[in-house]
């Protein structure tokens, strides 16, 4: 038997063609792939407790972001001297944006690190675990400061599809500081924040 003619063969094509493009047509995607390794800060408010921070306090913070280098496979120390910092008042929400885009999520008083809040994505992989951090309370010149080190994140992931589109998920997230660690892995997409109390 002869091959049928090309027409013919587009015309088989066409119910299949057709129900691939009902399949994505009438759905609209936003993967939101770039906040799927957030990370969630917060600290300890609870009146009356000694551990607990004041909103004046922490009416500005600041971030520091630190180089982490390779060798053989492994990270070196971060470097003593930041690559980046910025100051986060609290007045604006820190990163309202940011908490926007977490479903389940409506904490305004968490700051948000991100791939690419509020540092830009840099370094190798362009991701937040190429670096280290520090957050430092200091609510005036004579009181008190406190430094929070983060000295290493990791994170974990995968691509998944379901034919029509192909999105990140994170499937880990753990935050190193000294020798504790804690997993802030997200449960049904609700973010789970490190918390920081007074030491």
């Amino acid at each position: 038997m002869k091959n049928p003619p090309r027409a013919a063969r587009l015309l088989l094509l066409l119910p299949w063609l057709a129900l691939l493009a009902g399949c994505c047509a009438n759905d609209t995607y936003d993967c939101q792939d770039l906040q799927q390794d957030s990370i969630y800060l917060r600290f300890y408010q609870e009146p009356g407790k000694s551990k607990a921070f004041s909103d004046s306090e922490i009416d500005t913070v600041y971030l520091m972001r630190y180089a982490r280098t390779k060798t053989n496979g492994k990270y070196n120390p971060a470097s003593r001297r930041p690559t980046d910092s910025v100051s986060l008042v609290r007045a604006t929400g820190w990163s309202n944006a940011l908490l926007q885009q977490a479903p389940g999520f409506s904490d305004k008083t968490v700051i948000v690190l991100s791939n690419t809040s509020p540092f830009p994505a840099s370094g190798p992989s362009g991701k937040l675990s190429s670096f280290s951090y520090a957050l430092l309370v200091a609510p005036n010149r004579r009181g008190p400061r406190y430094v929070f080190r983060l000295d290493s994140v990791r994170l974990r992931g995968q691509f998944k599809g379901d034919g029509c589109s192909t999105c990140y998920q994170n499937t880990l997230k753990r935050v190193i500081q000294g020798r504790d660690s804690t997993d802030v892995t997200e449960t049904g997409g609700v973010p789970k924040p490190l918390l920081f109390v007074k030491p």
